[in-house]
């Protein structure tokens, strides 16, 4: 069984991605593998010179990662982007683990990644460009550009996000992409002659 990790890239508790992460989560519910959400909101931000050792928020948030197979991001997009905080926690991750050796394994190195995203216009941008930072930083990432709910004009005054039925179909054929991937990789894992 493989632990995948959901990360909210909003710090907002009940907001739209906190509530596409449920959807996600209940989705990844029908498939034999762990799953759990990370909480990373109060690590400091990123300074070269607490890398190692880094600060105890920091520390945690790593060992959660390293004990990880596969993550989820459910993120916002902020001017086409992710949220700052986000960047700032893949930033913590992509140091290597090893200080003696800047280019070596990473903690969030190797691992299966997926990015969705509750925006206007379903964040085609956000996913885009996580994409191209999770590539960087080397992850495996499983990419499906259709694959983001939009956030409907009566969403905002309600507060609740509405998932019609095409995204629902997209979000299921998108996680068993991603849990095909994942599964893939743990047989492999356990019978490396496969």
């Amino acid at each position: 069984m493989a632990n995948i990790l959901l990360i909210n890239g909003s710090t907002h508790a009940n907001g739209f991605n906190a509530q596409l992460l449920e959807k996600i989560k209940e989705l990844l519910g029908e498939y034999p593998h762990s799953v759990s959400e990370l909480f990373w909101q109060d690590i400091p931000i990123f300074n070269q010179s607490q890398d190692y050792p880094p600060p105890i928020a920091v520390e945690k948030v790593r060992r959660a990662i390293i004990a990880s197979d596969a993550l989820f991001f459910i993120t916002p997009e902020y001017n086409g982007f992710c949220p700052g905080g986000l960047k700032n926690l893949i930033d913590w991750l992509s140091r290597s683990i090893n200080p003696k050796n800047s280019r070596g394994e990473s903690f969030i190195h190797n691992r299966i990644t997926a990015v969705t995203s509750a925006a206007a216009g379903g964040g085609t941008a956000v996913r885009h460009t996580m994409e191209q930072l999770l590539t960087f930083v080397r992850t495996r990432v499983v990419s499906d550009n259709a694959c983001g709910v939009a956030i409907k004009k009566d969403d905002w005054a309600k507060g609740t996000l509405t998932i019609t039925d095409d995204e629902i179909a997209g979000l299921k054929r998108f996680v068993g992409e991603f849990v095909e991937k994942v599964s893939a990789d743990e047989a492999l894992r356990l019978n490396p002659m496969i």
